[in-house]
């Protein structure tokens, strides 16, 4: 649920790990919205440098499966590229 305690964070430090929190939620697991309403909310929320969160999840597949490819061609269209975070 994105929250960890400072104590943590920094045990991770020390053993090498680079710790990195997302900037919007996408809600891809919430059957309650609807996908124009997600998306919106979604799109509302990009900025360059964003990371979002998707949910590898069988109760986020079908939204995932739906939305994620109309997004990103979306947001290609507007000239945003897409990365993998390093991990090194």
């Amino acid at each position: 649920y994105g929250k960890i305690k400072k104590k943590q964070l920094n045990q991770l430090k020390e053993l090498g790990y680079t710790t990195v929190f997302w900037s919007h939620i996408t809600y891809d697991f919430d059957k309650s919205l609807s996908t124009e309403k997600r998306m919106k909310k979604t799109n509302e929320a990009i900025f360059p440098g964003a990371i979002l969160v998707f949910h590898d999840s069988e109760k986020a597949f079908a939204q995932i499966k739906m939305e994620l490819p109309k997004l990103m061609e979306e947001w290609a269209r507007m000239g945003y590229t897409f990365a993998a975070i390093p991990t090194s």
